[in-house]
């Protein structure tokens, strides 16, 4: 059976005026959100990559007096002795650390000291002998003299007693003068065995670390021990030494910002000190080693109260344009500096 179609049908068919139309895809609120996801989509991958996610880390810890820690070294070559420092303690300007053995110079100094004392014990005596030697030599003179100008003796025989007393005060002159030479000679080599062998502190300062020990065969300029300076000509600024959970110390990276609150300060009232963390321990330190740190059983056992923790140290920022000298959260913060000692917490 034959179909049969309109004559506006077959035509619209065999026409091409149709063909360059555009078939409309979407709308302009089509594009628009289509636009907004691409959007979406870019800021979100950009954030992937540039964004962080803050995270904090809270801590206990103690304000610590800190400079700049500087080598001790040894000048000589030679044996430690008397060597008894330990870290955290407290050494005075020209306090003898350590000696480092000169067997030689140590000889020449023993014996330097035995010729003084020899000469010292028998100078007195001598000394007096030769001064009662020129007084009865000047009586004598003094006779011969009258006698010579009554014309009963020779000129040759008081002059040969001028000439003995001249001897005399020579002799005690040269007495006089040896002992001073072995006291130069003792002064020298004392000087020179303390130089060499005494190791002594160029500055009041803290011990916080122990390179050698007694019976260590060191070389000269070989480290022996590290001061951290204190008092007058130093800047004394503050460090933190903070104790972070095990779970938490993962976290924490140098360069790091930590917001610190002493106990002597309200957070509420100053807000917090700001510092950086240049330091994290690669190991969990134990209650002991806090103890020997910190100088206190108590508090050392309170940081590690959940598990050995480890140690971050932070340096607080300076702001000098503050009271206290350091950089504060909040305004000018505290008036008066935190004192070293002062427990605190932080979160980084």
């Amino acid at each position: 059976m034959a179909v049969e179609f309109r004559k506006e049908a077959l035509k619209k068919l065999s026409s091409p005026d149709d063909l360059d139309r555009l078939m409309p895809v979407t709308d302009r609120r089509g594009w628009i959100a289509l636009a907004a996801v691409g959007v979406f989509i870019a800021s979100a991958v950009a954030w992937g990559i540039l964004g962080a996610i803050s995270t904090s880390v809270d801590g206990k810890g103690i304000t610590m007096a800190t400079g700049a820690i500087r080598t001790i070294t040894a000048r000589t070559g030679g044996v430690v002795s008397g060597f008894t420092l330990k870290g955290g303690e407290p050494v005075q300007i020209g306090q003898v650390l350590a000696i480092i053995e000169q067997p030689e110079l140590k000889q020449l100094f023993l014996e330097a000291f035995s010729k003084h004392e020899f000469l010292a014990s028998h100078q007195e005596e001598k000394s007096e002998f030769i001064r009662q030697q020129i007084i009865l030599q000047e009586d004598k003179v003094a006779k011969l003299r009258r006698l010579y100008e009554e014309g009963l003796v020779e000129k040759a025989l008081l002059n040969a007693t001028e000439r003995d007393i001249m001897d005399l005060k020579n002799s005690l002159y040269a007495l006089d003068e040896s002992l001073s030479d072995a006291a130069r000679q003792l002064e020298k080599s004392r000087e020179d065995y303390k130089w060499r062998s005494a190791l002594m502190a160029p500055f009041s300062g803290i011990v916080t670390e122990v390179l050698a020990g007694n019976g260590d065969q060191v070389a000269a300029g070989q480290h022996i021990l590290q001061i951290e300076p204190i008092g007058e000509g130093t800047e004394e600024s503050l460090r933190l030494d903070l104790y972070v959970a095990s779970g938490d110390a993962k976290k924490v990276r140098t360069g790091m910002l930590a917001y610190i609150s002493p106990s002597t300060v309200k957070p509420e009232q100053y807000g917090y000190i700001v510092g950086r963390v240049y330091s994290v321990s690669e190991y969990p330190v134990s209650v002991e080693a806090i103890a020997t740190d910190i100088k206190n059983q108590q508090l050392a056992a309170d940081f590690a109260k959940t598990s050995p923790p480890y140690k971050v140290k932070v340096q607080l920022l300076r702001d000098r344009s503050t009271p206290s000298g350091y950089r504060w959260t909040s305004g000018k913060g505290r008036t008066r500096p935190s004192p070293p000692a002062c427990s605190a917490t932080a979160k980084s």
